[in-house]
């Protein structure tokens, strides 16, 4: 009879720490989802920065080319009166 209580406490205790090890792992899953998806959106938003540099430094490259050929021409004109 005695057996019998202990193996009823030992089972209660056991699925007791399967509860528990099921709450836990499922706030660890809930963490690790949460986690994954602040950085899926911290790489969509570098990923947008990184666009919209790349998109700017096209801008100025090209604003850059065009002084480029605006001071070319100026220098051309500039030698054209002293010769």
């Amino acid at each position: 009879m005695e057996w019998v209580a202990r193996s009823d406490e030992d089972l209660k205790r056991r699925e007791k720490a399967v509860e528990e090890a099921g709450r836990t792992a499922a706030e660890v899953k809930a963490n690790a989802e949460r986690v994954a998806k602040e950085a899926e959106q911290r790489f969509l938003e570098i990923e947008s920065r990184e666009r919209a540099l790349r998109e700017e430094a096209a801008h100025e490259a090209i604003e850059l080319t065009k002084h480029t050929e605006a001071l070319k021409q100026v220098e051309s004109d500039l030698t054209a009166r002293q010769a």
